[in-house]
C-alpha cells in the first residue's frame, strides 16, 4: 500500500518515517518532495573506467548562490538535502518530477529504492542532462519525490 499524505504525517509523528530536515509543505497528496542539496561531485574522467574495479576520483563542487549549470551531455553525482530514516515496516521508492525530466534532466538512474530500515542517509541522486539546453540547478530545489510504502508481512 502506497501511504497517503495523512497516512505520511501520522507516521513521521509515530516516528516510523523521520526526515530532517522536515518541510510540511512538501508533504503532497502521495508523496513527499526531497530537495538537492548544496554539493555537487563530477567524475574524473580517466583512460577507461572498469565497472567492476570501484569508485572513480571526484571533484567537488560548491553549488553557489545563483545556481549551477549543467550542460547537454555532463553527469554529477547530487544528494538530498535531506535524511532519511524509515522503519523496517516501510520502503520508499524515489521518482523523478516530471517537470525536471521534460526539460531534460535526468535525475534518477539507478538509485530509486531505500530499503526497508534505512537511517539518516542522504540519498544520492545520478543527475545528468539528456537535453539540448544547458540547464541551471539550485541547491534546495525540489528534485525528487519520494513514495513511502508498507510493507506486507
Amino acid at each position: 500500500m502506497i501511504l497517503s499524505d495523512l497516512d505520511i504525517l501520522e507516521c513521521i509523528k509515530s516516528g516510523d518515517i523521520v526526515i530532517d530536515p522536515f518541510d510540511s509543505s512538501a508533504v503532497k497528496p502521495g508523496t513527499y518532495r526531497f530537495t538537492l542539496n548544496d554539493v555537487l561531485l563530477r567524475p574524473k574522467a580517466v583512460a577507461e573506467l572498469d565497472a567492476q574495479s570501484g569508485e572513480p576520483e571526484y571533484d567537488t563542487i560548491q553549488i553557489p548562490t545563483e545556481g549551477f549549470v549543467i550542460r547537454p551531455g555532463e553527469f554529477y553525482l547530487g544528494q538530498t538535502k535531506e535524511t532519511l530514516s524509515i522503519s523496517t515496516k516501510l520502503c520508499c521508492v524515489l521518482d523523478a518530477r516530471s517537470s525536471l525530466a521534460r526539460i531534460g534532466l535526468n535525475v534518477l538512474q539507478g538509485s530509486m529504492f531505500v530499503e526497508p530500515g534505512q537511517q539518516k542517509s542522504h540519498e544520492t541522486l545520478e543527475i545528468s542532462n539528456i537535453g539540448p539546453s544547458p540547464i541551471c540547478v539550485h541547491a534546495g530545489m525540489q528534485i525528487v519525490r519520494g513514495y513511502f510504502v508498507l510493507l506486507q508481512t
